[in-house]
């Protein structure tokens, strides 16, 4: 599988709070109105430099960035369900960074591309 398109950059320690905020929380990924409200909100609380473009255009319900590229702890803090759903809603493809523990991999294969052979079916890291 390649992806292909605009990246986005991130350092290091960008917790899920700053990914999707507490208040945001509320919304029901399962309802599709909600689902896509959820992506519009990504990266929505992430203190950025004057030089950076917001994630998602104000206004927008998408981002034009279907990669992501973070350093070192990338989903940290809480285990909220909502972060990897926002981004996956708001249209990101791909994340590349350091996932340093099991239980937050498995928090976000969710959010990871399938990739199909002949045969089988699996997920990629």
């Amino acid at each position: 599988m390649t992806i292909r398109g605009r990246v986005y950059v991130l350092g290091d320690n960008i917790d899920t709070d700053q990914i999707i905020p507490a208040e945001y929380l509320s919304l029901v990924p399962t309802i599709p109105e909600e689902y896509r409200k959820l992506g519009s909100y990504a990266l929505a609380g992430l203190a950025r430099t004057p030089d950076q473009p917001p994630f998602v255009p104000p206004d927008g319900m998408t981002t034009p960035y279907t990669v992501i590229v973070a350093g070192k702890n990338f989903g940290c803090g809480s285990s909220r369900e909502h972060a990897p759903i926002a981004l996956g809603a708001a249209g990101t493809k791909a994340v590349v960074s350091s996932i340093p523990t099991r239980r937050r991999r498995a928090s976000w294969t969710c959010f990871a591309p399938t990739r199909k052979s002949s045969s089988t079916s699996r997920r990629t890291r």
